[in-house]
């Protein structure tokens, strides 16, 4: 890794505040990285994709939705890790399971060269990959780590932000 890379990363994971619609904001689960005005964190345990959300709903949060390339670049996703979008009611019409809106899209420019959208798998990963970010399609009975996501809180109030569009209510 590039090692003004590694020191930006640092330094997001230290302070995790940033500014965002003029307010600053921070994520207040240890661990988490901020992305964008919401919290990302990777957890380790390795379940399938269903029971992945589950944990996350748990937590008030829904497995991790992005709206670029770049919130997966933050993340720094050194192995394959579950992501809330999948195909499961309709072949290649892949969707954001926490709000049901298209992630098609941004999955088909990020799609790993050796799958193609409409592959039998119904459940999103995201993995690293020939020195990319990329997404790919599992079979969502595998046992996979998982990455949940939250809104960023105010910082001087721990208010919840009203902005994020991909996270809906639990």
């Amino acid at each position: 890794m590039d090692s003004s890379i590694f020191v930006i990363v640092a330094l997001q994971l230290i302070l995790q505040e940033h500014a965002v619609f003029g307010q600053e904001v921070t994520c207040s689960m240890d661990g988490s990285i901020l992305s964008k005005g919401r919290c990302y964190k990777k957890y380790m345990e390795v379940m399938n994709w269903e029971t992945a959300k589950e944990a996350c709903q748990l937590l008030n949060g829904s497995l991790a939705a992005f709206d670029s390339k770049t919130q997966l670049q933050d993340l720094d996703i050194a192995m394959p890790f579950w992501i809330g979008a999948n195909d499961i009611d309709k072949d290649g019409v892949w969707l954001w399971a926490s709000t049901n809106e298209s992630a098609t899209n941004l999955l088909q420019e990020l799609w790993a060269l050796s799958q193609a959208p409409s592959t039998p798998h119904d459940c999103a990963v995201v993995m690293y990959m020939n020195s990319t970010v990329r997404v790919g399609g599992s079979t969502c009975a595998n046992q996979l780590h998982y990455i949940c996501m939250w809104p960023a809180h105010n910082a001087s109030d721990s208010s919840t932000l009203a902005s994020n569009s991909i996270l809906s209510t639990p």
